[in-house]
């Protein structure tokens, strides 16, 4: 089961095409509290803690899928997702990677995969190795809840939102000897940055 949903992972990723683009815009003043703790978050107080740190915006692109709205850093690409079987564009979810020059860098960059749930729905943690809980913690207009744990080897964290219009969020923290961090400004500020278009 777990090698079918990786393989499946890896076919969706690589049918991705590349589509960047939007206007430039200027880091904003988001200085968001999070809430939280565990050892994925580092710089992050006692659960409750509404000072226990900040994640800034990121200056860059506005990526836009018509569904997803987010700010993609400095070094950073987007990427739309295709439907598999049908080929079509899915607005529901989009890829931002570090490093990635094209759609092809997906399976081999650290990045993050952000899915617009409009019921909102948890990750099934049985599907994983090593879990263990990351937050709650608020970032951006959204508090966020998930684990950290492994895929054959390859580690992320797995962050969603609840409500009617809820989002989820997939860290892959270390793909092709690259590495991204939960608490890397950037991957913080990206998700800080995520809203309905």
């Amino acid at each position: 089961m777990k090698k079918a949903l990786l393989i499946i992972l890896v076919l969706i990723l690589a049918l991705c095409l590349a589509s960047c683009g939007g206007k430039r815009v200027a880091g904003s003043d988001i200085d968001e509290s999070i809430a939280g703790g565990d050892d994925i978050v580092k710089n992050v107080s006692e659960a409750g803690n509404d000072n226990a740190g900040s994640a800034a915006a990121p200056s860059g692109d506005e990526y836009n899928s018509g569904t997803i709205s987010v700010i993609v850093p400095e070094g950073w690409m987007a990427f739309p997702y295709y439907g598999m079987g049908s080929g079509d564009i899915d607005p529901d979810v989009i890829s931002v990677n570090k490093g990635a020059k094209s759609e092809f860098d997906i399976q081999i960059t650290p990045g993050l995969q952000i899915t617009r749930n409009y019921h909102g729905s948890a990750a099934n943690r049985d599907l994983y190795e090593e879990t263990t809980d990351v937050g709650p913690l608020k970032l951006g207009n959204y508090t966020w809840q998930g684990f950290s744990g492994e895929s054959y080897g390859y580690s992320f964290v797995i962050l969603w939102t609840d409500g009617d219009d809820s989002f989820q969020v997939t860290v892959w923290t270390d793909m092709g000897g690259e590495t991204i961090s939960f608490d890397d400004g950037d991957v913080q500020g990206i998700i800080a940055c995520i809203s309905p278009a």
